[in-house]
């Protein structure tokens, strides 16, 4: 019982450390936006749900600070869809089949 407690936990946090989030700092001679070479200029609290890259999310925060979040790494017996980049993020995000 045990050692099943101790698999969930140890999961549970590899599951956590694998999912994607970068905080990019504010770009020079970008006062109060963000700046990133994959996604460009942004104001201060814009949103933009879907990354022509990559399924994920992009924030530009207070102090011009962005935070992109992306999905995280997903495990199947049967494998996982293909993202979807036409929908929103979280939405376009592989599921397990």
């Amino acid at each position: 019982m045990r050692f099943l407690l101790f698999s969930v936990v140890v999961y549970g946090i590899i599951y956590v450390a694998f999912s994607a989030i970068y905080i990019i700092p504010k770009g020079i001679g970008t006062p109060g936006d963000c700046y990133f070479v994959r996604i460009g200029p942004m104001r201060q609290g814009q949103i933009i749900n879907r990354l022509n890259y990559t399924c994920g999310r992009a924030w530009c925060g207070k102090y011009g600070i962005m935070d992109i979040s992306t999905c995280g790494i997903y495990e199947s017996d049967r494998g996982v869809s293909k993202p979807d980049l036409s929908k929103p993020y979280p939405h376009c995000c592989p599921r397990p089949l």
